[in-house]
């Protein structure tokens, strides 16, 4: 804390070791090791606080509240010091995007465990993203130095199929920036899901149409064979953050498009 109060900003990097991330055995809990919680509030009640966390699986974060960033550098390898400078200065883009949902609670992650030897797989397609409700971070969630803005969907089909999605991105910051467009069909009687995402390179100031190639796979559920689904369409910078929700409709019904309110900080 004393070092803390006498520099400008304080930069903590807390994470896992082998010996939490490995093969072999199941995790009791996402909390952090040691005392990483307390050092990071304790650093955090001293001077504005940077966390930089060094893990590949989820973590708890207590302290979210009382800091002023995260930077998730997941597994970066030996040039770690180099890439993280880098993004805390601003020399580049920070502009990675969640794949896993991150709970608020070790209560929130719970998985089933076996009765008597036996695992019932009661959760059905709601497994991983899919089955959150309020966590602490959503699926594809990820933050830039930049502001964004979706106008204008446009969508094509083939037998109920959605083929590609397209939208004009528009970059409303004073910094180039580089955007995750994700969407995802939520039908009415399965869980929402990703069926395709698309990476775009925007000048500030700048605007671009931007394609989304989507995945007819992941649009059909196996139900006495696979089944196609219909539903609405999310077009999003994560599940968290919904910018055009989609509305279909039957062929003989005008389908309809709305602007969502941003839901989560664009900057930070």
């Amino acid at each position: 804390m004393r070092a803390a109060r006498e520099a400008d900003v304080a930069v903590v990097v807390v994470g896992l070791t082998e010996e939490q991330e490995t093969e072999g055995f199941d995790k009791t809990t996402l909390a952090l090791p040691g005392e990483q919680d307390a050092l990071v509030a304790a650093v955090a009640a001293a001077k504005r606080t940077v966390v930089v966390v060094n893990a590949a699986t989820p973590v708890l974060m207590p302290w979210l509240a009382q800091v002023d960033a995260v930077l998730w550098a997941g597994l970066p390898g030996q040039e770690a010091g180099d890439a993280v400078a880098a993004a805390l200065l601003g020399e580049i883009e920070p502009a990675g995007r969640l794949v896993t949902t991150f709970p608020r609670s070790d209560a929130d992650a719970v998985t089933p465990v076996p009765t008597d030897g036996e695992l019932a797989y009661t959760e059905g397609t709601a497994i991983g993203y899919r089955g959150a409700t309020d966590p602490l971070f959503w699926f594809g969630h990820g933050l830039g130095y930049t502001r964004w803005e979706y106008h204008d969907i446009d969508l094509s089909s083939e037998d109920g199929v959605i083929e590609t999605v397209s939208v004009r991105l528009s970059n409303t910051g004073d910094r180039d920036g580089r955007e995750v467009v994700q969407v995802y069909l939520r039908p009415e009687q399965e869980p929402v899901r990703l069926i395709g995402w698309a990476v775009a390179d925007v000048a500030a100031g700048g605007a671009a149409r931007v394609e989304v190639r989507c995945s007819a796979r992941v649009q059909r559920v196996w139900s006495a064979g696979w089944q196609p689904l219909t539903g609405d369409v999310l077009v999003a910078r994560g599940l968290g953050d919904v910018r055009i929700v989609h509305v279909r409709r039957p062929a003989n019904v005008s389908e309809v498009s709305r602007v969502v309110p941003t839901r989560v900080p664009q900057q930070d």
